[in-house]
């Protein structure tokens, strides 16, 4: 038991910050502690033939009182046990429930009696119970007591209605009830040490002083007296306490408001470096045990929750991002303010993470942990922003997370493994896109820049081909020389399109003028017009035929580098309107009709069109993908007049009814001269 008062101050007998800082213990802490103090209840009845129970043990009914300026209100409840109605109480109305602790000691011993009599519960805090009076019958109840001295404590602190021991003035303040006693000036410096006033107004004398826990003589008072003597034995310094690091036998401790924390080996580096070498004592039992330490902290004042790293706090924004570090904001080392200051404020946390000291950073993606190769993965990662602090994870966080073996690169990023030729686009969704031509990247709108690396750093990657047409949002896009054009008609249908993922399709310019017509794109050093289609690039043999394609009209059409080239599959030519094919092993003869073959029935039918008894002879697969048409007539139909057609000449006629007539395609009729 203290033997001295050393540190009394009776103008200042506990801070605001202390006296309202409700966060300092947990139900469960209390419920320890309550334990902790009474090893065994005595049980049986008291004088008045009541139930003898101690307060480790005591339950009650709990009533409803509604919210106020001075406390939010409390939902009455069944079978609730001391420690959960103190801890209820200290939240609704902010009060430290250390300060509650140590009144129902002063008041009535409640937190050491082994025999407490029914009757203590009953006035537990003196609440409305006046040195000359009797009690208000109003406050007469466990809870009644908690939840109204808690209450009274924030309007003794507002200050409206109680103003004669007001803060930042000199006060005469008794030393007893009995006015003869005397009384002594104090500065009150703070508005709790007011409230104690309100509560128990009298100052200890000397002889109380002199006294400790003890009697002094006839004009002491010892309410204020015990409140600091036992807040200073449980629960450290009534200003907040200076954190430090206590030894007991092997044992290293960190304590801060009265609560100790057992220094795992991993945090001691950095306990010590703010705290100082442990200083060795006897015993910490008189201090609440908080369990083992952690890197996650929070100032008991400001509540602020933040990662203690490098020598610094590191600020969380919400729960959500402590949980993402493997946290919670219900598991803290909670320190005091002072305490918390100490160690000083660096960069706010980050869903990123280092599992080492200037290690690879990682991004935090549920329980995994992505290394990014580099600052611009780390700043495409970071949504583009500023390459983002990284904190490094304690190992016991570290041992929540599975480290990724895939490395992951900026979107848009080109990479070659150390020792091969080869060059990927690596995208995000871990596939590696091999690119065929540089010509083809600056196509895309892409830089020619490629990262060596080490062949491990594409582990866990897919290998694929980087196509020529590309879908990012589910729209179908054509490389259009610096960036892509969306297919907004083009025939897609076959096409092999690539699909990207969002970020590397946020990192193209998809901002080209859209393709309306039918997709036609020219190389770099040829005139040739290539048709998109069906899943490959087809020649059109003359511009008519690129019209007919196009709907009538001449299209656009797209120009790019010589090497894109590769990325797109050659398909068979399209062959010359108005000429003569057979396919290669065969006797057929046919009129190339636009996209379709129309039979040439007897080389008699080629004379009427004058056309030469002769036919180009081209592969089966080259005229697989033309439509078969029946056989042509000598009677024809071009932009809807008829013709007949006989040695090479064409004469417009009103074809009989019932005559067969083959219309042709405009690009056909131009190419055989009819007009």
């Amino acid at each position: 038991m203290k033997t001295t008062l050393a540190g009394f101050n009776p103008g200042n007998i506990i801070s605001d910050s202390v006296f309202t800082n409700k966060s300092t213990m947990t139900e469960a802490q209390i419920q320890s502690f309550f334990n902790g103090k009474v090893a065994r209840c005595l049980g049986g009845r008291d004088e008045n033939n009541e139930p003898i129970v101690c307060l480790k043990d005591f339950r009650m009914n709990t009533v409803s009182r509604p919210g106020d300026a001075y406390c939010s209100g409390y939902s009455g409840a069944a079978n609730e046990s001391a420690a959960r109605i103190i801890y209820r109480v200290a939240q609704a109305c902010n009060i430290n429930p250390q300060v509650l602790i140590v009144m129902l000691q002063k008041e009535q011993g409640l937190i050491t009696h082994t025999w407490p009599s029914a009757w203590r519960y009953r006035i537990a805090l003196g609440q409305g119970c006046p040195d000359t009076a009797p009690c208000d019958p109003n406050y007469i109840g466990f809870f009644h007591q908690i939840y109204g001295a808690a209450r009274q404590m924030q309007i003794y602190m507002e200050g409206r209605w109680f103003q004669w021991y007001a803060p930042g003035r000199t006060w005469n303040i008794l030393y007893n009830p009995n006015a003869s006693c005397g009384s002594a000036p104090v500065y009150v410096a703070n508005k709790a040490t007011s409230a104690l006033y309100y509560y128990t107004p009298y100052q200890p004398n000397a002889a109380a002083l002199r006294a400790g826990y003890g009697n002094g003589d006839g004009c002491s008072a010892y309410g204020n007296r015990n409140f600091y003597n036992y807040f200073t034995d449980w629960f450290g310094s009534t200003q907040g306490t200076r954190g430090e690091n206590l030894r007991v036998g092997g044992d290293i401790f960190f304590v801060s408001s009265g609560v100790r924390y057992h220094v795992t080996p991993d945090d001691w580096p950095e306990f010590e470096a703010k705290f100082g070498a442990f200083r060795t004592v006897g015993s910490v039992s008189q201090y609440v045990d908080g369990g083992a330490t952690s890197r996650f902290v929070r100032n008991m004042t400001t509540g602020v929750i933040a990662y203690f790293d490098g020598g610094k706090t590191h600020r969380f924004a919400s729960c959500d991002l402590v949980a993402a570090w493997g946290g919670s904001c219900d598991r803290v080392v909670q320190m005091a303010d002072g305490d918390f200051a100490r160690i000083g404020a660096g960069p706010e946390m980050t869903p990123f993470a280092r599992v080492a000291h200037a290690g690879t950073v990682h991004r935090i993606s549920g329980k995994t942990l992505i290394p990014l190769y580099d600052a611009a993965a780390r700043i495409a990662a970071n949504g583009g922003k500023v390459d983002p602090y990284a904190a490094v994870m304690a190992p016991a966080s570290r041992s929540k997370f599975t480290v990724s073996s895939r490395m992951q690169f900026a979107p848009g990023q080109f990479v070659s493994a150390s020792g091969t030729s080869e060059v990927y686009l690596a995208t995000q969704d871990a596939r590696l896109l091999h690119l065929s031509s540089w010509d083809l990247a600056q196509d895309l709108g892409l830089n020619r820049v490629k990262l060596t690396v080490p062949a491990s750093a594409l582990n866990g990657y897919s290998k694929g081909s980087l196509g020529a047409v590309f879908v990012c949002g589910g729209k179908t896009y054509l490389p259009s020389g610096a960036g892509l054009s969306l297919l907004t008609r083009g025939n897609t249908t076959g096409i092999a399109a690539t699909t990207l993922d969002a970020a590397t399709c946020g990192r193209l310019n998809l901002g080209g003028a859209p393709i309306t017509t039918e997709a036609f794109v020219r190389f770099t050093g040829t005139d040739a017009v290539l048709h998109v289609t069906a899943g490959v690039t087809r020649h059109v043999a003359s511009t008519g035929q690129v019209r007919s394609l196009a709907g009538g009209v001449y299209p656009k059409v797209t120009q790019l580098r010589a090497g894109s080239a590769s990325a797109f599959t050659a398909g068979a030519p399209y062959m010359q309107a108005g000429t003569l094919v057979r396919a290669n092993g065969t006797s057929e003869v046919y009129l190339v009709d636009g996209l379709t073959l129309v039979h040439l029935p007897t080389w008699d039918m080629a004379t009427a069109f004058g056309l030469a008894k002769t036919s180009r002879i081209e592969s089966v697969a080259a005229l697989s993908s033309f439509e078969r048409r029946p056989a042509l007539t000598s009677t024809v139909s071009c932009n809807n007049v008829t013709f007949a057609a006989a040695a090479g000449r064409f004469t417009r006629i009103t074809a009989p009814a019932g005559t067969a007539i083959t219309a042709l395609a405009p690009v056909t009729c131009a190419a055989l001269g009819i007009k």
